[in-house]
């Protein structure tokens, strides 16, 4: 049994991390708004934004392992949300008609059911991959007003799991699995 001492140290670790995962998803915005040249042209701030762009990206990457877990819930909540607003309208301040809605709830749940393995285990190589790629299209999405990136982030995420799951099942064949359960 942990001391209350240890739960504090627990959470504040947690939220540490959430803190840090949410600034870097924001300065990775902003440095993609520089590349992008929507907020100034200059080349010179676009090279730097690129390579900030780069270091964040290697930075999400190599701490996969702590937010994948979080990613799960970030999107189920934007899927119970995106229902809830939409049965109950509160959210839309325009009409939305159905059918837009019903690619976001199709979108939501997709990824949800994607990114539903990590909240309890830590990701794999190709996996970990994908969701950097899925995040990093999220963040170009809210850049550029473009529905495509999330959508090429969707399909990346489910291709890395995709080769993640082959290349696991193709490292052992069913006659190695059975010779290795039958006693001898």
């Amino acid at each position: 049994m942990r001391d209350i001492g240890e739960h504090v140290q627990s959470g504040l670790r947690i939220a540490g991390w959430i803190v840090l995962v949410l600034v870097s998803f924001v300065v990775l915005e902003a440095s993609l708004l520089y590349v992008t040249g929507r907020v100034d042209p200059s080349p010179r701030k676009r090279l730097l934004a690129a390579l900030l762009a780069v270091g964040i990206v290697e930075f999400v990457f190599v701490t996969t392992r702590y937010w994948a877990r979080w990613l799960f819930a970030a999107i189920a909540l934007a899927f119970v949300r995106l229902r809830g607003g939409t049965l109950f309208g509160l959210y839309p301040s325009k009409p939305v008609d159905r059918s837009t809605v019903g690619v976001w709830l199709l979108y939501a749940g997709v990824a949800a059911a994607l990114t539903f393995r990590y909240s309890g285990r830590k990701p794999r190589e190709l996996e970990r991959l994908g969701l950097v790629s899925f995040v990093v299209c999220i963040a170009f999405a809210a850049v550029s007003d473009s529905q495509r990136a999330l959508f090429v982030g969707l399909g990346l995420l489910g291709l890395a799991e995709l080769a993640q799951w082959l290349r696991r099942r193709g490292g052992h064949s069913h006659d190695d699995v059975l010779e290795a359960r039958s006693p001898e």
